[in-house]
Parts: structure tokens; sequence; C-alpha cells
């Protein structure tokens, strides 16, 4: 394409120059190679028009369909239907965190005896890729999807034998959702499962990001 345009600038050049109008031939040349040289560069984009910004993805992680559940009150993260489903209560509690970084907006629903529960906090501004960059801290450590979303399993101690099991999805780039599952005898089955089950239960009743 840059060849014939050449070939034709040339022909054009020496007709002016022919003519005895060096200067604006030469200025002709230059013209039609600046075109040229921004038409390949830009496919698409009109010459002077500043590049336009690409979308963000924070932490390279990839969300298909993003949620905003902190645009709602956490005890309204898992549907009712949902706890129940999964064994647990269908009301949540506030519960503070004690790992103490949720600034109490954590909810917590029990099963119907008391002694096994699961907990739903919303932590902004926070990625999977803090997990996966510190996976070397974690005892058990497991990469997953739920709902579609990407989450991580994430655990200092060994769920089998602490009988809590704390899993992070992804609920925007940009987002992360924490539940925590704790049983009273982990002999009898894997709190993860638990933990698991509640997100799957509670992630498509999240609102969508805007």
């Amino acid at each position: 394409m840059q060849r014939s345009i050449l070939i034709e600038s040339t022909g054009r050049l020496d007709t002016v120059v022919n003519a005895g109008n060096k200067l604006r031939a030469w200025a002709l040349v230059g013209s039609v190679l600046l075109g040229s040289l921004l038409s390949a560069c830009s496919p698409g984009q009109e010459a002077g028009q500043p590049p336009q910004p690409q979308a963000s993805n924070p932490g390279g992680i990839s969300v298909s369909d993003p949620k905003d559940p902190a645009t709602v009150d956490s005890c309204s993260l898992l549907p009712a239907q949902g706890a129940e489903s999964v064994g647990l209560a269908t009301q949540g509690r506030k519960s503070s965190s004690s790992f103490g970084d949720d600034d109490g907006n954590r909810c917590l629903w029990s099963s119907p005896d008391g002694a096994a529960g699961a907990s739903l906090a919303v932590f902004a501004d926070r990625t999977l890729q803090d997990y996966y960059g510190n996976s070397g801290q974690y005892v058990d450590f497991q990469k997953l999807t739920i709902a579609g979303h990407p989450a991580v399993r994430a655990n200092e101690k060994d769920p089998m034998s602490d009988g809590m099991c704390s899993i992070f999805v992804a609920s925007k780039p940009d987002q992360v959702v924490q539940a925590v599952s704790d049983l009273p005898d982990p002999r009898t089955a894997d709190p993860c499962d638990l933990a698991k089950k509640t997100l799957e239960s509670a992630v498509p009743s999240w609102p969508a990001a805007k």
C-alpha cells in the first residue's frame, strides 16, 4: 500500500518539478506519506483523534458477569431460600469478624441448632491477585470457579482439622466477597463445602455492577 502511494507520489513530483515548483511537490509527497502512516498506525481512528483509554482489569482478574454486592446490606447477600437450601436459618445477623478487617460488614447465618454457621463479608478495592501473590502463606490454597466467578480457597490452617474454611470470590475485578464456614466437628464433613455452597446460593442474587 505505501509503495504504490510512493510511486504515485513520485510521478506527481516529476510533473510538478517539470512545472518548476519543487517546494509544492515535496509538500505534496510529505502530505501523502503522513496520511498513509496515520491510516496504517490507527485503523478506524481519525487523524488527530487521541487514543481511546482501555478498560482496566485490576490484578489481571477477568469477571464476565460483574456484581456489586457492596450496594446492599450484608445480611441481604444470601437469600432466605438459598440459606435454607444449605441447611442454615433463613435470617442472618450482623457479626463482628474474628479477622478484624471487615469493619462490621459481616453477616452470619447459623444452622437451626446453632452448631454450624457461615458468614459473608464484602471487601472493596481488593482483588484475587492479593491472594494469588501470597499463596505460600496458606496451608490450604486452591483456585476455584463459583457461579461463573473466579474464586480462591485460602486458609492458613487445615480446614479438616480446624473446622473453619475461608473462600474468596471475585464479585468484580476490584472487589471480593469472603465466605467463612464453621463446623463443630470437621471429621463429619468438609467445612469448605458449606462455604462454597453458601456462595453458590448467594452470587446469583447480587446486583449487577454499573
